[in-house]
Protein backbone atom coordinates (compact mmCIF):
# COMPACT_ATOMS: atom_id res chain seq x y z
CA UNK A 1 0.00 0.00 0.00
CA UNK A 2 3.16 2.21 0.39
CA UNK A 3 3.59 2.05 -3.55
CA UNK A 4 -0.16 3.86 -3.77
CA UNK A 5 0.78 6.66 -1.34
CA UNK A 6 3.49 7.47 -3.97
CA UNK A 7 1.42 7.26 -6.70
CA UNK A 8 2.25 8.05 -10.44
CA UNK A 9 5.63 8.11 -9.34
CA UNK A 10 5.28 3.97 -8.85
CA UNK A 11 4.42 2.87 -12.09
CA UNK A 12 7.24 0.43 -12.54
CA UNK A 13 5.76 -1.23 -10.35
CA UNK A 14 2.27 -1.85 -11.99
CA UNK A 15 2.86 -5.20 -14.05
CA UNK A 16 4.12 -6.92 -10.28
CA UNK A 17 0.90 -5.58 -8.95
CA UNK A 18 -1.13 -6.80 -12.25
CA UNK A 19 0.06 -10.27 -11.66
CA UNK A 20 -0.81 -9.65 -7.76
CA UNK A 21 -4.58 -9.43 -8.69
CA UNK A 22 -4.02 -13.25 -9.27
CA UNK A 23 -2.66 -13.99 -6.06
CA UNK A 24 -4.41 -16.95 -4.24
CA UNK A 25 -5.20 -14.83 -1.26
CA UNK A 26 -7.70 -12.14 -1.44
CA UNK A 27 -5.99 -10.24 0.76
CA UNK A 28 -3.32 -9.74 -2.07
CA UNK A 29 -5.49 -8.99 -4.36
CA UNK A 30 -7.64 -6.47 -2.00
CA UNK A 31 -4.14 -4.54 -1.68
CA UNK A 32 -3.26 -5.31 -5.67
CA UNK A 33 -6.40 -3.19 -6.51
CA UNK A 34 -6.18 -0.57 -4.26
CA UNK A 35 -2.39 0.55 -5.37
CA UNK A 36 -3.45 0.07 -8.47
CA UNK A 37 -6.11 2.61 -8.09
CA UNK A 38 -3.52 5.15 -6.99
CA UNK A 39 -0.95 4.80 -9.90
CA UNK A 40 -3.02 5.03 -12.92
CA UNK A 41 -4.49 3.84 -15.76
CA UNK A 42 -2.01 1.05 -17.49
CA UNK A 43 -4.01 -1.00 -15.00
CA UNK A 44 -7.33 -0.65 -16.29
CA UNK A 45 -7.66 -3.64 -17.97
CA UNK A 46 -6.03 -6.11 -15.18
CA UNK A 47 -9.10 -4.22 -13.33
CA UNK A 48 -11.60 -4.75 -15.12
CA UNK A 49 -10.53 -8.52 -14.87
CA UNK A 50 -10.75 -7.84 -11.61
CA UNK A 51 -14.65 -7.10 -11.25
CA UNK A 52 -14.68 -11.16 -12.18
CA UNK A 53 -13.02 -12.20 -8.93
CA UNK A 54 -14.93 -15.10 -6.62
CA UNK A 55 -14.26 -12.47 -3.46
CA UNK A 56 -16.93 -9.98 -3.46
CA UNK A 57 -13.84 -7.40 -1.22
CA UNK A 58 -11.64 -7.52 -4.59
CA UNK A 59 -14.46 -7.21 -6.83
CA UNK A 60 -15.34 -3.76 -4.94
CA UNK A 61 -11.80 -2.69 -4.37
CA UNK A 62 -11.39 -3.08 -8.36
CA UNK A 63 -14.64 -0.94 -8.85
CA UNK A 64 -13.35 1.67 -6.90
CA UNK A 65 -9.54 1.78 -8.22
CA UNK A 66 -11.51 2.18 -11.81
CA UNK A 67 -13.27 5.20 -10.19
CA UNK A 68 -10.00 6.72 -8.84
CA UNK A 69 -8.59 6.25 -11.65
CA UNK A 70 -11.83 7.17 -13.87
CA UNK A 71 -11.53 4.95 -16.45
CA UNK A 72 -14.31 6.04 -19.21
CA UNK A 73 -13.29 2.55 -20.85
CA UNK A 74 -14.70 0.36 -18.08
CA UNK A 75 -18.24 1.73 -17.65
CA UNK A 76 -19.65 -0.66 -19.06
CA UNK A 77 -17.44 -3.29 -17.21
CA UNK A 78 -18.80 -1.76 -13.77
CA UNK A 79 -22.35 -1.63 -14.87
CA UNK A 80 -22.61 -4.84 -15.46
CA UNK A 81 -20.55 -5.96 -12.16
Amino acid sequence: MALGRIGGGAKDAVPALIQALKDQHEEVRNNAAWTLGRIGKDAVPALIQALKDQNIEVRQYAAGALGRIAAVDAVSALMQA
